[in-house]
């Protein structure tokens, strides 16, 4: 994925690894307590920003709760602080080069939606 975005990726030493699109910053984890997932998160809305912050706040927890995915992946929301990320993990044994790619596209096209969406809320 590296070679085609002419990016150099690789993990750190604590299993991260760090990938710049657009506005977004997407972070890949294989994590040394669960090496046989890889996960994806990324900040897709800073709340601190919002015109009401009380309905994103309203609208995640709700999703939350309910259980909603988003994306092909079945990618989820949750709140750190002021920041709402988007997360989504894959059993490695599941992956392939194909796969790896698929996955990495939904998750940067489910993060614009909704950041576009978030960013409606008035």
């Amino acid at each position: 994925i590296g070679r085609e975005a002419n990016l150099e990726l690789s993990l750190d030493s604590h299993g991260f690894c760090c990938i710049p699109f657009k506005k977004f910053l997407i972070i890949i984890e294989v994590p040394e307590d669960h090496a046989e997932y890889v996960y994806f998160d990324t900040k897709v809305f800073d709340i601190g920003f919002a015109q009401n912050p009380s309905k994103v706040y309203t609208k995640v927890a709700l999703a939350q709760t309910q259980n909603v995915t988003f994306g092909k992946q079945g990618s989820t929301l949750r709140i750190e602080e002021d920041e709402v990320i988007l997360s989504s993990n894959r059993a490695i044994r599941d992956l392939n080069f194909g796969k790896m790619v698929e996955c990495f596209e939904d998750h940067m096209q489910t993060a614009i939606d909704i950041n576009r969406d978030l960013s409606k809320i008035i």
